[in-house]
């Protein structure tokens, strides 16, 4: 190839390559990345009659432990019995162990808004009289929807430490559609049925 015509074709094939990639660029643009968040899903109750001060248990929710595969942006799916999907478009707007903790207060506070005797401490290191830590062993959806919740928890004393009730929970609750919208409401129902489940058990117990 004559000398003068060489960079002629090398522009022409530098063109072609510029062309070519801005047609890729627009063929793969990744779609929009949504956020989800978990809520309180605890019906109201009306109030309970006015307990003694002195009477009053606090609790507070000291801690809340996630599994290692579960602690990602990404919401997760459960496609087999071991194999997980990581939704990279679909992604938790906080932290999902705060998230758990958060809406466990929440659901907790409402409650003991209706429970004589009980209420949610404002610090649970400083005023809980009782001190909720729940260990999370599973929590996710199958590609039907279906969300399943499993979760170890302790009520302790908060002067010494010792544990008064320890259990292991499972709550699953089958979403109305695979959508990551209607399968997060699902997941904060399944919160709200743990709640509840804690409360029930919390009426037998008194501090030390």
């Amino acid at each position: 190839m004559p000398a003068r015509i060489l960079p002629i074709a090398i522009l022409l094939g530098s063109l072609c390559l510029a062309v070519a990639g801005c047609v890729n660029l627009g063929a793969s643009a990744s779609p929009a990345t949504r956020f989800y968040v978990l809520e309180s899903a605890v019906a109201a109750s009306p109030p309970p009659p006015v307990a003694d001060a002195a009477e009053i248990v606090t609790i507070g929710v000291q801690s809340v432990e996630i599994p290692a595969y579960l602690d990602r942006p990404q919401l997760v799916t459960r496609v087999t019995g071991n194999t997980l999907q990581i939704n990279e478009f679909d992604r938790w707007a906080e932290p999902l162990g705060e998230a758990i903790g958060r809406v466990i207060a929440e659901n907790l506070h409402a409650l003991t808004e209706a429970l004589p005797g009980y209420r949610l401490a404002s610090s649970p290191a400083r005023n809980a009289a009782l001190r909720l830590t729940v260990k999370v062993l599973r929590f996710e959806a199958d590609e039907a929807g279906r969300v399943t919740l499993k979760a170890a928890w302790r009520v302790s004393a908060a002067d010494d430490g010792v544990s008064l009730l320890e259990r292991i929970g499972t709550h699953t609750l089958t979403a109305t559609s695979d959508r990551p919208g209607e399968v997060v409401r699902s997941m904060s129902l399944a919160l709200a049925a743990l709640s509840e489940e804690l409360m029930l058990a919390l009426a037998d117990v008194t501090p030390r």
